[in-house]
């Protein structure tokens, strides 16, 4: 699961180089110690009464009053390379709340705050929940606002925005609305339709009323617009087991609980529905620019059954070298005849290609699974 699913999950190594080289130097000293303004969404038209819930905000207060609180992670490995950018956001002083996968390997990092140009040191890590992809990080010499969590249940229907820096572009605000919330392997995930790219991982996703009510996590990028966010109810239990920040790397993520990508559910067979051969559908050449005509990609799925099954879904899950899911795309076909098999189309981002795959190569290199998801007997 646009896997904000970006950063390792729903980004490419290759774009994150790109990207840090137009920012400062990591290594830029630490800025002075300084206080960004309170979030808050009173405005000369619409005041906050005692209870919060009752006003709604247009779009434009909420990015107004909510941007000061979200800042870019950029991540460094213990080499002092790049590692991995993305989204974090405050929940309290010198306190930022990301994804568990922003700092899998990770050595350091720095934040800095959309639109400004100082970068902090990230002092270390205060809490983390790998099984539902979070982590709380410390950050020196800045003392952001604490964006408000809301503990009301989610409705299907209700508007959401999404803040982050997809692929380093800072301060993207988009909305939508929440489409689902489901059960996954025992926890909820929510699936909402505001966009989720490479980057947006560990920004907040926050409802009409400016509280925030998710974080963003993963997407599946095949066309369909499904994008998921972390309930804050998750966030709100990691904040009350919250330690003095240590170091990165003290706690191994092998002793960690499986991440949310590991979770994406699914199987190599599902019932008799087997996926295979996968391929790209265009080479990359070492000369040649990598555009949006590469991503795209075949595979089979097979219906082992002696019956007619429709509506299959199945994902397929692309590792890194270090194998680690870095992304996630949703693929389905509406109809396989008993013992027949389909070949059928999906895309992802050109930047996943060349990550996994080598020059002139149809396919990947590093691990790539293809789960199927479910399916139905019978006739269309």
């Amino acid at each position: 699961m646009t896997s904000a699913f970006p950063e390792k999950t729903m980004r490419s190594r290759t774009e994150l180089f790109l990207t840090l080289s137009m920012l400062a130097a990591a290594c830029e000293k630490p800025q002075e110690h300084r206080a960004v303004a309170a979030a808050t969404f009173d405005s000369a038209s619409v005041q906050p009464s005692a209870n919060p819930a009752s006003n709604s905000f247009t779009p434009q207060q909420i990015a107004r009053a909510a941007f000061p609180s979200v800042v870019l992670l950029m991540m460094n490995d213990k080499s002092g390379q790049p590692h991995a950018l993305g989204s974090g956001f405050f929940v309290g002083p010198g306190l930022v709340a990301t994804n568990y996968h922003m700092i899998e390997g990770a050595g350091g990092g720095t934040a800095k705050l959309i639109g400004q140009e100082g970068k902090y040191r990230l002092s270390g890590v205060a809490a983390t929940d790998a099984g539902h992809d979070l982590a709380l990080l410390g950050v020196e010499g800045v003392t952001g606002a604490a964006l408000t969590l809301q503990g009301d249940a989610l409705e299907v229907g209700q508007p959401v925005f999404a803040i982050g820096n997809p692929r380093g572009l800072e301060g993207t605000f988009s909305s939508g609305i929440v489409s689902s919330v489901r059960g996954l392997q025992g926890d909820t995930v929510v699936q909402i339709t505001a966009p989720i790219s490479p980057g947006s991982s560990g920004g907040p996703v926050i409802d009409e009323h400016g509280r925030v009510v998710g974080v963003a996590t993963a997407s599946y990028t095949a066309g369909q617009n499904l994008n998921f966010a972390v309930p804050v109810k998750y966030l709100t239990q990691l904040l009350s087991a919250k330690t003095e920040p240590r170091p990165f790397g003290t706690n191994s993520a092998r002793s960690e609980p499986t991440s949310f990508l590991r979770r994406v559910g699914g199987s190599k067979s599902t019932g008799g529905v087997v996926g295979s051969a996968f391929a790209w559908d265009r080479v990359i050449q070492y000369d040649m620019v990598y555009d949006a005509l590469h991503g795209g990609f075949t595979l089979t799925l097979r219906n082992q059954l002696q019956e007619d099954v429709r509506n299959i879904s199945a994902v397929v899950v692309f590792y890194d070298n270090a194998n680690q899911p870095v992304e996630v795309s949703l693929v389905g076909v509406d109809f396989i005849p008993a013992g027949l098999a389909r070949r059928i189309t999906g895309k992802v981002n050109a930047s996943v290609q060349r990550l996994t795959t080598r020059d002139d190569a149809r396919r990947p290199y590093t691990k790539t699974e293809i789960r199927v998801l479910g399916f139905e007997l019978g006739q269309q």
